[in-house]
């Protein structure tokens, strides 16, 4: 009897320390997939409200991060507005992610009516594929690329919003493949023969790893990140996540200000 209740009282303990652990994994796991900020290139971070998706690439923390933006990584890649601009707004976006097709669709328009079509900014693209939670995301990056080198700025940027349009719930972002790109390639403008060629070869998933590894040398880990950057200096100022309007109004019209 004295063995049974030892027994007893044992399995009892385990279950209670298994249970506490569960519950601290889950808290953990829950502050990953939550926290947004707005950030300096040096300074510290502060809290914002609205979500971003788990960070899942090893990251720079803002203290050890370039205090500058290399200018360089921006050549020739997407991009809209005025490229002479004194602040670039540069975008780690990806194609599969739920977050970003949210900011393309509530605070996008607007920043591209105030600021980039009024010549105020240029707003620039990165790849940045969170592929182990959005399992087709590296595949969307290399097609929008191929579409890039294939047709152009324009046409990017068509297969860029058509992407949006029709990935703006998980369930839908989750389902895309192979086809889809074929397609929504074809609607940007593509040859459906030299997209084909392109995409099955890879050719420019080499410029897709790029993106990547510079999004993480400046503490990249989620997506959408933003950087608003002074064109004269290189100095920055990050935005994380998709945002209300206001945070990246604010953020702009100080950058601006401050570039002269």
């Amino acid at each position: 009897m004295i063995i049974g209740a030892s027994v007893i009282i044992a399995s009892i303990i385990i279950a209670i320390s298994i249970f506490a652990a569960s519950g601290q994994i889950s808290s953990s796991l829950n502050s990953l997939s939550l926290g947004s900020a707005v950030n300096t290139g040096t300074g510290s971070a502060q809290a914002q409200t609205p979500p971003t998706t788990i960070a899942t690439a090893p990251t720079t923390t803002a203290s050890s991060a370039p205090s500058t933006f290399n200018l360089q990584m921006l050549t020739n890649k997407p991009y809209l507005g005025n490229p002479n601009a004194s602040v670039i707004m540069v975008e780690f976006g990806d194609l599969q992610c739920p977050f970003c097709a949210e900011y393309f669709s509530q605070s996008e328009p607007q920043i591209l009516q105030n600021y980039v079509n009024t010549g105020k900014i240029e707003y620039v693209w990165m790849n940045f594929p969170l592929t182990q939670i959005h399992p087709n995301a590296e595949n969307a990056a290399d097609a929008a690329m191929c579409v890039y080198h294939l047709a152009g700025n324009t046409a990017f940027w068509k297969f860029h919003d058509i992407v949006y349009q029709n990935t703006n719930t998980v369930n839908v972002a989750y389902a895309i493949n192979d086809s889809n790109w074929a397609t929504w390639a074809g609607q940007a403008g593509v040859n459906a023969t030299a997209f084909a060629s392109c995409y099955s070869s890879k050719q420019y998933d080499s410029e897709v790893q790029s993106d990547e590894s510079n999004g993480i040398t400046y503490g990249v880990g989620g997506t959408p990140t933003f950087y608003i950057v002074n064109a004269k200096t290189g100095s920055y100022t990050s935005v994380v996540g998709a945002q209300p309007y206001a945070a990246f109004q604010s953020a702009l019209d100080s950058a601006i200000s401050q570039a002269g």
